[in-house]
């Protein structure tokens, strides 16, 4: 019960702290053949567009999901670190193309994190389609917002970081893997937490709740290949705040 209940409250969450954009080349689209570098961009790659239909970086845009597939634009005249995140109040999936290569770049649904999907990518650049749909049949609002680099904070292997963490909130923490191998991720503090570790496309690895014979702290233990993660702690109380430490080691 507390990790569906762990999943269902991360739904509302949209991490915002910041860290230094990391290039994320495990993550690269799947080779479709072409050769990028010879691709010839549009000067007005969006011309003919619905303005209202491009999504602008920093904003977040609210609309009605009334059932019928949601389809927004966006242009990267060069290659980056962004931030995708969309807040759902039903079952929804995302699909990223890059229009300009016919590639799909992310393709996620909600996994562990309630109805919302989130994603950080290193993109080239290109005009990218994004489309949303629901995977229930269901009608809602959502929120989609669009930012340059990582909104999570870095987690360094081997270095512990002492964290505040207020009510109702939740960390999300960026983990650089560079070798292949088996790793622990563990809290140290007087409140009950939840840890929960998955890739940066959103899909769940592993959950815990409490180390045994420890109330209050989690342990991650889990074999990773080299890349890149996303760490999540909150409080099992949601109305409590207050410090926490948090350490991943061999």
């Amino acid at each position: 019960m507390k990790k569906m209940l762990f999943a269902f409250l991360l739904m509302i969450v949209v991490f915002l702290t910041a860290c230094t954009p990391t290039n994320n080349d495990d993550e690269d689209p799947i080779d479709d053949g072409k050769d990028d570098d010879n691709i010839e961009l549009p000067e007005n790659p969006l011309e003919g567009i619905d303005e209202a239909l491009i999504l602008a970086f920093g904003d977040g845009l609210s609309v009605d999901y009334e059932g019928e597939d949601l389809v927004y634009y966006f242009y990267l005249a060069e290659e980056i670190t962004i931030t995708f995140s969309l807040e759902a109040s039903f079952d929804s999936e995302v699909v990223i193309e890059n229009i300009t290569t016919n590639q799909t770049v992310f393709e996620g649904d909600d996994s562990i994190y309630g109805d919302d999907v989130f994603a950080s990518l290193t993109l080239g650049a290109g005009e990218y389609q994004v489309t949303i749909s629901s995977n229930d049949d269901m009608v809602g609002d959502v929120v989609i917002t669009l930012e340059e680099g990582n909104s999570f904070d870095v987690l360094v292997l081997g270095e512990e970081k002492s964290i505040s963490l207020d009510e109702d909130e939740i960390v999300g923490l960026y983990l650089t893997i560079e070798e292949a191998g088996t790793y622990l991720i563990k809290s140290d503090s007087m409140l009950d937490l939840e840890g929960v570790l998955t890739t940066l496309g959103g899909e769940f690895l592993t959950y815990n709740d409490d180390l045994r014979f420890d109330e209050t702290d989690f342990a991650l233990y889990v074999d990773l290949e080299v890349g890149h993660y996303i760490v999540g702690v909150r409080a099992f109380h949601e109305s409590v705040s207050g410090s926490f430490d948090i350490i991943a080691e061999p």
